[in-house]
């Protein structure tokens, strides 16, 4: 606010004054205010509450041009002053502001005004608790019968009852495939060892030669050769052979006696004679000459005989228990019939298969197919013996 130098210094402060009573409603525009309120306290007893609230309007409508014509009666005096002064020097500074004025009393409350237009509906308010439910109502009659539902869901399986009789067997069915081979069972508890016998076949013959000069000499004979006179063979005692175990020489002979049906069958005998070698000595007689009469079955035709001798047993040839693993024996064998001159070593057809030695235990050799004799039999030449 611009500060203005006259004939009366006040003037200024009493314009401040005034502008501030314009803007707070205090100083002389607050008394003439409350002047008009105490008129109105004194009419608001006699009037309505519409003449007090139009009264009241009235009067701040009238206060407001007063100060506004003080307004305007200002500006034309400080118009006045500027024009008798010239022109306006610098603002001073400016003033401190006054103390405000104490608040007024306040008013008497004014008269009910009348009913206002009804308002707007408000929001409805939230749902009540839900109140507790009644007694309930009495049986109704029945209602008329319903159309029959699907059928429900299979219930669960009951218990098994018991079992029932056994029905009769019915017929086999046939077999099935056979199944595959089970794994392999586990290897059995090993047994006793068995008796290491040894067994050798023989299947070489030798038969004499005549020599050049007339000497015989031997010589081969072929496989399962036809003999009248004498024949050979040899083996060797293994290295297996337990000593002292008697060894059996098995004979296997075809003999066809349809060739002299004159003489009888009671005396075919043969003469045997045994050598051996044995380790650092040269050849020796291996026992005495032995002679075996066979046993000939009733048959005139040709007949296959198998002849079990005992070399080193008192049951078949007797020879000596001497036998170890490592010698070599030599056999030479015959038909022989010396007791009549008559009789010839060719009276007979005989064919040999081959020969077989064999180990036995102690007490399980056998003589068979034969009779053992230490001399010649006197059978008179194919006659029956005395």
């Amino acid at each position: 606010m611009a500060t203005l130098l006259g004939c009366n210094p006040d003037a200024a402060f009493l314009l401040q004054d005034f502008g501030r009573d314009v803007l707070f409603s205090s100083g002389a525009l607050g008394a003439a205010l409350m002047a008009v309120g105490a008129a109105g306290d004194a009419q608001t007893a006699a009037d309505t509450a519409q003449a007090a609230a139009n009264s009241v309007l009235s009067t701040a409508e009238s206060a407001q041009q007063t100060a506004q014509d003080a307004a305007d009666q200002a500006a034309r005096a400080e118009d006045a002053a500027q024009a008798a002064q010239g022109a306006p020097g610098a603002d001073g500074a400016a003033g401190a502001d006054g103390a405000a004025g104490a608040d007024g009393a306040p008013g008497a409350d004014g008269a009910t005004g009348p009913q206002g237009v009804p308002g707007a509906d408000g929001v409805p308010g939230a749902d009540g608790a839900t109140g507790a439910d009644g007694l309930p109502g009495g049986d109704g009659a029945p209602g008329a019968d319903g159309l029959l539902g699907a059928d429900g869901a299979p219930g669960m399986d009951g218990a098994n009852g018991a079992p029932g009789a056994d029905g009769a067997p019915g017929a086999d069915g046939a077999d099935g495939a056979p199944g595959a081979d089970g794994a392999p069972g586990a290897d059995g508890a090993q047994g006793p060892p068995g008796p290491a016998l040894f067994n050798v076949f023989v299947n070489q013959f030798f038969q004499p030669v005549p020599a050049a000069n007339g000497e015989g000499g031997g010589g081969g004979a072929g496989d399962a050769p036809n003999f009248g006179a004498a024949i050979g063979w040899r083996t060797l005692i293994p290295s297996r052979y337990d000593a002292g175990n008697p060894i059996t020489m098995r004979v296997f002979l075809e003999a066809n006696f349809a060739l002299d049906p004159r003489d009888t069958l009671d005396c075919e005998q043969f003469r045997l004679r045994f050598v051996r070698l044995r380790d650092d000595n040269p050849v020796e007689d291996y026992g005495a000459e032995k002679f075996v009469l066979l046993d000939v079955p009733v048959n005139p035709l040709p007949v296959f005989l198998m002849v079990d001798l005992p070399l080193n047993s008192a049951v078949g040839l007797n020879l000596p228990d001497d036998l170890a693993p490592g010698q070599m024996l030599g056999v030479g064998m015959e038909w022989s019939d010396d007791s009549n001159p008559e009789c010839t070593t060719l009276g007979r057809a005989y064919r040999i298969f081959g020969v077989e030695f064999f180990e036995t235990e102690i007490g399980a050799e056998a003589l068979d197919g034969a009779a053992v004799s230490d001399t010649q039999p006197d059978c008179g030449c194919g006659q029956n013996p005395a």
